[in-house]
């Protein structure tokens, strides 16, 4: 059931309020400002939300990442538990332009295989998949700092005192967790003319970025993703269950616009504000990956 939409007929989903709406019929031209409003009423609700956390990241990493970061010492030695679940809201970066910088990228990839992902397979999915990652990645991060602190001397006093913060991680969670469920047997490698297995280009693209220093958050949440994918009778909810989720106890979020409903969910034309022409492209005719970035 999970793994509906991804060949589906390419009919647009039924996003409450009109979340689309702002797409022009043949998705192309207008200024560059008008293409990115186009991009931005294209992202269902939860998306949405992640974007916003991304802007709350980047002012509260200024003066409170040494607060609401999650690490070893403090989280499980100081047992400061709720650095579990606030890390996400503090950027990774330690200074105002790497901060952007980062919440800019993290946009780029909310923009394309987050918003692919809610809108192929609900807003409900795509709100317990992140909630399961996020977490399940902390305790992951946890479990090899933890490990790796046993070497001792300088070296573990590293590993007890690194940070998990930021956006980074869950969204590569999610991007794995996207990129298991494509058809397509492979995909591009950001804008390089190189196709790579749909199902490790999460994978590939983390190793790039391990090169400009290692990112154990990162790392932890990417395993977190697999783990979803790989394990969704322990991990992932049911449809029946979701389904009692946006009619139950999330029906606020349900009535909100931009909501993807769970029955209503399926592949879609995605609006690409980031190609030369502005072209429409459907997203059952890529794979998980691939773009700009």
């Amino acid at each position: 059931d999970s793994r509906r939409g991804e060949e589906g007929s390419g009919a647009e989903p039924m996003i409450r309020g009109g979340a689309n709406g702002g797409q022009g019929a043949d998705g192309g031209g207008g200024s560059m400002t008008d293409r990115c409003a186009q991009c931005w009423a294209s992202i269902p609700l939860i998306s949405k939300y992640l974007v916003y956390v991304v802007g709350i990241g980047i002012v509260l990493g200024l003066f409170a990442r040494y607060f609401l970061a999650n690490n070893l010492y403090f989280t499980v030695f100081s047992f400061q538990i709720w650095r579990l679940f606030t890390n996400i809201f503090v950027s990774r970066a330690s200074d105002p332009f790497s901060a952007i910088l980062t919440g800019l990228i993290s946009f780029l990839w909310i923009s394309q295989d987050c918003r692919r992902l809610e809108t192929e397979q609900g807003s409900m999915y795509f709100l317990h998949s992140l909630g399961v990652v996020y977490v399940l990645g902390g305790v992951v991060f946890l479990v090899i700092c933890g490990l790796l602190s046993l070497a001792g001397g300088g070296f573990g006093k590293t590993m007890s005192r690194i940070a998990m913060a930021g956006t980074w991680g869950p969204i590569f969670g999610l991007m794995a967790v996207r990129c298991m469920l494509s058809q397509q047997p492979t995909t591009q490698l950001c804008c390089l003319p190189i196709q790579v297995p749909t199902k490790w280009y999460p994978l590939i693209l983390a190793l790039i970025f391990q090169l400009m220093g290692i990112d154990f958050g990162m790392i932890s949440c990417l395993c977190a993703g697999y783990m979803y994918a790989y394990f969704p009778e322990r991990l992932q909810a049911s449809r029946d269950k979701l389904r009692g989720y946006e009619q139950g106890r999330f029906a606020f979020l349900a009535r909100k616009e931009g909501f993807v409903a769970l029955d209503a969910a399926g592949a879609a034309q995605v609006f690409n504000p980031y190609t030369v022409g502005g072209d429409r492209q459907d997203a059952g005719q890529q794979g998980g990956g691939g773009g700009f970035l």
